[in-house]
């Protein structure tokens, strides 16, 4: 929230975007999944136990008790091929984030200057409005004073209204481009 009320610059605007950008957040986390799924290829999968007992109905009438455990083999020779492919997995996603961070970092500099466009020319159509009520308070003191007639203190008057009609919508455009 610090950061929103400092004036902005472009590393706080790209700073906001990161933190906010729920999509880059949840591709974060789909790099801790890839590690696990990493970390998970790298093992064999758990043997298999057995255990029988057995009792007959004819003599010898003794209990036969067995014990086994089973493991595959074929796990053991594809194990480093599957540890590999997950680890290009993971490489893959970390590469994908950064692409999707660069991007985000990238539109957020664009809207920043965009934003700082708009501000300077604010600034100007400021400078041309003070201009053109100036000029409409003379008119109506040369107006008043009979040295001009009605027709030119009307389009004095109208630039005036219209130079305020842009200020205003460049101000609203610069809000909304602040936004983005």
């Amino acid at each position: 929230t610090q950061l929103l009320k400092d004036p902005l610059t472009v590393e706080s605007a790209v700073q906001i975007a990161i933190w906010n950008n729920r999509s880059l957040q949840a591709h974060f986390e789909e790099i801790g999944v890839a590690q696990a799924n990493a970390a998970q290829a790298g093992l064999p999968s758990n043997p298999e136990f057995g255990l029988s007992l057995q009792f007959p109905d004819r003599p010898p009438s003794a209990g036969n008790l067995g014990i086994g455990i089973a493991q595959n083999l074929l796990d053991f020779l594809i194990l480093p091929r599957r540890k590999k492919i997950a680890l290009v997995e993971l490489e893959q996603t970390k590469l994908q984030v950064v692409v999707e961070a660069l991007d985000l970092v990238a539109e957020v500099k664009q809207a920043y200057y965009i934003l700082q466009a708009d501000l300077q020319l604010i600034h100007r159509l400021q400078l041309i409005l003070d201009i053109n009520e100036a000029a409409a308070a003379l008119a109506r003191k040369q107006r008043e004073a009979g040295t001009m007639n009605d027709l030119d203190l009307a389009n004095h008057v109208a630039v005036y209204s219209q130079s305020k009609s842009h200020v205003a919508v460049a101000q609203a455009q610069a809000r909304s481009d602040r936004e983005k």
